[in-house]
């Protein structure tokens, strides 16, 4: 299968993240993305991408999900079926993700996208992962009706990502539809309705093509790693400049929240 024909695709990113008032800063960093059919992932060996397997460039069913390496579209369709909102097996579900690069990969960030047979948008999952191996999803939807683009959608934070940042207040989500390019923005919201930090990662298309995802995991080398580096390296900053620290509270009560 050719790059043209695949229904899989390659973006090119950068992601800002922007911590306003007090002990203010922004980190950047650019790097790629996959934009993945689930229903077509045996086809990414073709593309120099390892599915369920070493490789120094590999994609694992069970990084995402239920992280137990089973099936991630059937997942998504039950778990979608208990929350009541209808993912029919003719309909498309893609993920968009960082892969691992020589068999390391952090997703700060996965977003799920459900487009019934006419393309339109019935929900999209907003996975996210702490530094502390926990993950939690933010569903957005509205009841089973189609989606308008952007999707703007405010949910309550209910997990816990940064010590340098309260576990309150909520999330306001704008996702552009992922075409020849892509655009996420998130804003954290205090209690009091202040933006506490600003989140945004936007995307161009590139052919999908071995040759290329090679030249972008190695130059500047070890996505996951300098992306994991630079978080840390960062929250030592804030630490030595006495920003104000949040002790990690336990897990909310489920992996949802919707």
């Amino acid at each position: 299968m050719n790059a043209a024909a695949t229904p899989h695709v390659l973006y090119r990113t950068r992601t800002l993240h922007w911590r306003t008032g007090n002990h203010a800063h922004r980190l950047r960093f650019s790097g790629f993305r996959l934009l993945l059919d689930l229903d077509h992932l045996a086809e990414l060996p073709t593309f120099g991408i390892a599915y369920n397997r070493p490789a120094w460039l590999s994609f694992h069913d069970r990084d995402h999900g239920p992280r137990d390496g089973s099936g991630l579209r059937a997942w998504l369709t039950h778990r979608l079926a208990h929350h009541g909102l209808p993912c029919s097996r003719d309909w498309s579900v893609h993920l968009l993700a960082y892969p691992r690069v020589f068999g390391y990969g952090f997703n700060p960030l996965a977003l799920w996208y459900v487009r019934d047979t006419e393309g339109r948008a019935r929900a999209v999952l907003a996975e996210v992962r702490n530094t502390f191996g926990e993950h939690h999803s933010y569903l957005l939807h509205a009841h089973g009706a189609p989606l308008n683009w952007p999707v703007v959608a405010q949910r309550p934070k209910r997990f816990h990502v940064s010590p340098f940042l309260p576990l309150d207040g909520s999330y306001v989500f704008r996702l552009s539809e992922p075409r020849e390019r892509f655009a996420v923005s998130i804003r954290h919201l205090d209690r009091e309705g202040r933006t506490r930090l600003v989140a945004t990662e936007s995307g161009v298309r590139l052919a999908l093509e071995p040759l290329r995802l090679r030249r972008l995991a190695l130059a500047p080398p070890f996505l996951a790693h300098r992306m994991m580096f630079r978080i840390h390296a960062r929250a030592l900053r804030l630490y030595l400049g006495g920003a104000r620290f949040y002790p990690k509270p336990p897990p909310p009560d489920g992996d949802w929240t919707v």
